[in-house]
């Protein structure tokens, strides 16, 4: 058996993030998820189709810093022109660009 089955046993999801109850439409909304986190993966989900359009964009995420949510937007080489192409915001969330030197390495 896989080991990190057992970690999806004990965190009772599955592989992509579902959990067993959704399979069955159970609504299994975790009370420790604020709002504001849920919104800000609404607008994360929104405008998905539009980040990765951008050229040289690796990846993206919610993250929370001291003043609240933000987007963190990692492109493989950070210059005027890619920063230039990616919005300061996402409906009122602030965007922060990050660069990852030329990608993300699988390991």
């Amino acid at each position: 058996m896989n080991p990190i089955a057992s970690v999806y046993d004990a965190l009772g999801v599955l592989p992509d993030g579902a959990t067993p109850w959704d399979a069955i439409g159970i609504n299994s909304r975790n009370p420790e998820v604020d709002d504001e986190l849920l919104r800000v993966e609404d607008i994360q989900a929104r405008h998905e189709d539009e980040l990765f359009a951008i050229p040289g964009l690796a990846g993206n995420c919610v993250s929370r810093s001291a003043s609240g949510y933000e987007f963190q937007v990692y492109v493989t080489d950070k210059t005027p022109k890619s920063t230039r192409a990616i919005p300061s915001d996402l409906e009122g969330v602030p965007v922060r660009v990050i660069d990852t030197h030329g990608g993300f390495t699988s390991f």
